[in-house]
């Protein structure tokens, strides 16, 4: 399976057997970015997830991009370059 966690200083990736409950592996393992929306591929190849900045101070903008990754984790493929502060809304707001 994989989920998003804070069992380091931010939020990461991990992929986990069930098998082996022990022993997670952080497939994201980046600082200073948000991990978050772990989605297999449909060939179980890859895990897209969605990752942010930290916002720093009070009232900063931050970017939102996608990402890849392989379950073993390793260098993260950057699939989207977001050049603005993403603005989120809740479907009932459009």
């Amino acid at each position: 399976i994989a989920f998003r966690t804070r069992r380091t200083s931010d939020d990461e990736i991990f992929v986990m057997d069930v098998a082996e409950p022990a022993s997670p592996t952080n497939v994201s393992n980046r600082l200073n970015l948000y991990d978050v929306f772990p989605a297999w591929s449909p060939n179980g190849l890859w895990i897209a997830f969605t990752a942010r900045t930290f916002k720093l101070h009070y009232g900063e903008d931050y970017n939102v991009d996608i990402y890849a990754d392989a379950p073993n984790g390793g260098n993260s493929l950057r699939l989207t370059y977001s050049p603005t502060p993403a603005v989120w809304k809740a479907p009932c707001e459009e």
